[in-house]
């Protein structure tokens, strides 16, 4: 009976000395590798990031990445495949894809991310006159793609307002490296606006961006 009486005894001190868990405590635990909104704008400045976001799915599983190179150590944040992130800027060094999920920001490789078409740009008005290009398409090849045999052809969505100009665009076909090069072409393009019953309307419109092998 004392021998019973003796390791009760230790049982109660031992749970005194322990350290309270409850659930507030957890909850109020920050979340590990959280941006604040500074080091988000440092992020972009950094690495020159300005301009929409494309819509992007992810096709595979990945680590998010704290820097463009393939080599570069890892954040502690996992996005799941399927997952639906913002391609805020393509990196040819490692072929990398600078995104943000879920507030967090850094890199994924490029074969593990498909932009995608917003649905609100399926929701086209009618229209019985097509837009009219006005101006020339010239597209600017990047630096850093000369010499690396990359070209082909960008589809481009394009929102054209009823004063003829791109104010939206996003990538219905894409050539990575080529992407944002493509869609600035288009943002300068000027266009005589599509027409419905005599007044002009904005409507979104597909548009082929030809990089050709020099």
């Amino acid at each position: 009976m004392k021998q019973l009486t003796l390791i009760t005894g230790i049982l109660i001190i031992l749970q005194q000395a322990l350290p309270q868990v409850n659930d507030t405590n957890m909850a109020s635990a920050p979340p590990l590798n959280e941006q604040s909104a500074s080091e988000k704008e440092l992020f972009k400045a950094k690495y020159e990031i300005s301009g929409n976001p494309i819509h992007a799915k992810m096709l595979n599983e990945e680590v998010l990445r704290a820097e463009p190179a393939a080599d570069s150590y890892t954040l502690n944040v996992t996005i799941p495949q399927g997952s639906l992130v913002n391609a805020l800027k393509f990196f040819p060094e490692g072929s990398s894809w600078a995104i943000e999920f879920k507030n967090q920001y850094g890199f994924v490789p490029a074969t593990s991310l498909m932009p995608i078409k917003d649905k609100a740009s399926d929701e086209t008005p009618a229209f019985d006159e097509p837009p009219e290009l006005k101006t020339r398409i010239t597209p600017v090849v990047p630096e850093e793609v000369i010499g690396k045999n990359i070209y082909g052809t960008v589809t481009v969505r394009a929102f054209i307002d009823k004063n003829g100009d791109v104010t939206d665009t996003e990538i219905a076909k894409s050539i990575p490296e080529l992407d944002a090069a493509a869609s600035e072409a288009i943002m300068k393009a000027k266009f005589k606006p599509a027409r419905y019953k005599g007044k002009p309307v904005g409507i979104w419109m597909s548009i082929n961006v030809n990089f050709n092998p020099e």
